[in-house]
């Protein structure tokens, strides 16, 4: 089977399904090892045998609604390659944009920066801040040992330094932080029904779905920010887009009286920043 046959079966595939043709191109890179503007390149190449099969194998898999993401066992955040697994959330691009936003702020505070990224998963963010902050210290936790598994995986791969915690939240040593950010879990259970089969299906509820409308993890974190930081701190989190009222308000009740919220790409409100 010719690479031009498979293209061909990819777009059946995709319009027969409703699926994106993107997420079968995504598996042919990986069953290939070619980049898509190669693949297109070189529509004459005939798979191999491992390959075809590789191919059937992951397609099907895909059309039974497994995300393509888990089939190859990677994704791309911030343009480095993560290792990912049912374990923990496929990065989204507002999580990107959660970390652009600490990447600016960090510009801004002393270099070695003491950083705790809460509810790590897969590392994708405490990974990245470290990559691109070599300078920071920083510490990540989770309550999933499957979860944390995959982030060092992550961490050594990419060669990032980041110490790791099992932990309900914070790590048990007494450190202070410069900046606490987290995407913690923010959707409500009514909200969670309504979600993309693909989601409900296959990706950790532990890490999307929160009691008390949501807003469970952030009452927990907010009231112990003041403790927890040094002064002059930022805390940032990813937020649902009708949260915000209620998260500033958690946030005064807390005495953190110096918040903003900032939108994602979409234009919908995505993140709080507290000045500490």
């Amino acid at each position: 089977m010719t690479l031009a046959e498979v293209l061909s079966e990819a777009q059946d595939l995709s319009i027969n399904s409703g699926m994106l043709l993107q997420d079968f191109l995504y598996i042919l890179q990986e069953v290939t090892g070619l980049s898509t503007p190669v693949i297109m390149l070189e529509k004459s190449r005939t798979l191999s045998e491992v390959e075809f099969q590789a191919w059937k194998e992951y397609a099907a898999r895909r059309l039974e609604g497994e995300p393509s993401q888990y089939i190859v066992g990677k994704a791309c955040f911030y343009g480095r390659d993560f290792r990912v697994s049912s374990a923990c959330l496929i990065p989204r691009p507002e999580t990107e944009g959660l970390v652009e936003l600490a990447i600016r702020q960090l510009r801004g505070m002393k270099p070695k920066a003491r950083i705790l990224d809460i509810g790590t998963g897969s590392g994708v963010i405490a990974i990245t801040l470290k990559l691109e902050c070599p300078e920071s210290t920083v510490h990540a936790t989770d309550i999933s040992a499957e979860a944390l598994q995959v982030a060092r995986i992550n961490a050594n791969a990419l060669m990032s330094e980041v110490c790791y915690f099992q932990a309900d939240l914070w790590p048990e040593q007494e450190d202070a932080y410069d900046m606490v950010i987290s995407n913690p879990p923010y959707v409500t259970e009514a909200e969670y029904e309504h979600l993309d089969a693909v989601v409900r299906d296959h990706e950790p509820k532990l890490a999307l779905v929160a009691p008390d409308n949501g807003l469970a993890f952030y009452k927990r974190i907010f009231k112990e920010l003041g403790s927890k930081m040094n002064k002059g701190g930022i805390a940032l989190f990813e937020i649902g887009e009708k949260q915000t009222d209620d998260l500033v308000h958690i946030a005064q009740e807390n005495g953190l009286q110096n918040s903003a919220i900032y939108k994602d790409l979409a234009g919908r409100d995505r993140y709080i920043m507290i000045r500490i």
